[in-house]
Formats: C-alpha cells, sequence, structure tokens
C-alpha cells in the first residue's frame, strides 16, 4: 500500500471502496475477537491475537482513517461486549 516518494517519505493511497470494506472487515474481525476474551466467552488466550486484524487495518492509512476504524472496533466492542452494564445501572442505580 505505501509508497515511496523521492524524498524517501512514505504516502497514502487512495484505498477505494474495495480497501475500505475489507478494511472496516479487519476492524470488525478485531473488535469480535476483542468481544470473545470477556468472561462470558472467555477466550482469555485470543487476546493476544485479537489486535492484529486491527492493526492489520489500519495499515498504510492516513491518521483521519486511523481514528474512523479504531473508532469502528472500539464501537463495537462498548456497544456488543458491555451490553450488560445498561441492566446493572438499572438494576442497582438508586
Amino acid at each position: 500500500m505505501n509508497k515511496k516518494d523521492t524524498k524517501g517519505k512514505q504516502r497514502v493511497e487512495a484505498l477505494g471502496l474495495r480497501g475500505w470494506c475489507l478494511r472496516l472487515f479487519g476492524a470488525g474481525v478485531g473488535g469480535s475477537a476483542v468481544i470473545m476474551t470477556l468472561p462470558t466467552f472467555d477466550w482469555a488466550p485470543l487476546a493476544w491475537l485479537a489486535l492484529v486484524p486491527i492493526l492489520w487495518a489500519v495499515r498504510g492509512t492516513s491518521a483521519k482513517q486511523h481514528f474512523l476504524l479504531g473508532w469502528f472496533a472500539g464501537s463495537l466492542i462498548n456497544f456488543v461486549g458491555f451490553f450488560w452494564i445498561s441492566g446493572l445501572l438499572i438494576d442497582f442505580g438508586h
């Protein structure tokens, strides 16, 4: 993905629709893998590999694209993995 220009700096190429779909899929797989390490599923050894797809997804992208892919993976982890927090607050909140 990255190519060096004449000054030796790496430049970022446009991803296109297919590239974005693959990177969103990678971020989603990484987010899902993190969810599988939580106590409900208890696949703790998967935590060592869970962030690899997310790191692959952001490789060769700009800072804005890093943010968007990380936001997607983090939102997936928080909304799906921590669904129980709302019930906890309803039951034990005063």
